[in-house]
Order: structure tokens, then C-alpha cells, then sequence
């Protein structure tokens, strides 16, 4: 999961999600097994230029949370992006009607109490964000 910050705005995408049958905004981001992938601080450089087409001069990480530790074990990294420089996104065959675009932090967390941003793991990064005062 990667938090694209810069000048006070943070870059998300939008895509249909099946299982729900809507688009939603969120945080870019991706997935790996465990041990059957590079270093993930690598991942989250990749995942963000194939979503966005960004670059990040510096790729931070957060914290790792678990989404759902009652019945599932996967877990997921926050990395925070900054130094961005834009570039092609190189997305995945399913991700072709991905739409990026950055927003006013204020705007974003506005867009949460609304329920346009309802993707849980979005909110739980933005949520350590602001607990450590980044945000």
C-alpha cells in the first residue's frame, strides 16, 4: 500500500472492483507471496509507476497491518512516496480502466466520511498517517 504524498495532495486510483460491483477510489496498491518476491520497499516502487506512472525519489515505510487477523493471515506494508515525478503508468491487463489523480488531503478525508473511499485498508493507512501527524 502506498501513500503518494506531495504538496499537501495524495494520489489515488479508481477501479471497478467485481466483488462489489462499483469503482472506488484508494490507495494504489498490490500483492505478493511471501518469500516469492523482491524486497517489498522494490515492490512498492513498482506498484506505484505500473498504477500512476509515478516515480518516488523516497519510499518510506510506515507500518504493517493486518486487515483481518481473526480469520485470515495476510498482512500489508504502508509505504509513504514522496519526491514524485511523473512518468507511463505500465498497468496490468485488468487495471486498463484504472483512472489516477491526486487530491487535497482535506478533500480525501472528506471523500471518506462521504463512503466514496469504503476500501478498509485505504482508510487504515491514512488513519497511521494522521495518527503520526504526517498527515
Amino acid at each position: 500500500m502506498i501513500v503518494a504524498l506531495e504538496d499537501g495532495q495524495i494520489h489515488l486510483v479508481e477501479q471497478f472492483r467485481y466483488p462489489v460491483g462499483r469503482r472506488f477510489w484508494e490507495l494504489p496498491q498490490g500483492a505478493v507471496r511471501d518469500g516469492a518476491a523482491p524486497p517489498l520497499i522494490e515492490v512498492a516502487h513498482a506498484e506505484l509507476a505500473e498504477e500512476t506512472g509515478l516515480r518516488a525519489a523516497s519510499m518510506e515505510r510506515i507500518g504493517r497491518l493486518h486487515p483481518a487477523y481473526g480469520f485470515i493471515d495476510g498482512a500489508y506494508e504502508v509505504f509513504l512516496a514522496t519526491g514524485l515525478t511523473a512518468g507511463e503508468a505500465n498497468r496490468e491487463a485488468e487495471e486498463q480502466d484504472m483512472i489516477t489523480r491526486a487530491f487535497p488531503v482535506g478533500q480525501v478525508l472528506e471523500m471518506i466520511t462521504r463512503g466514496e473511499i469504503m476500501d478498509g485498508v485505504t482508510v487504515a493507512a491514512l488513519g497511521l498517517l494522521r495518527l503520526q501527524g504526517r498527515l
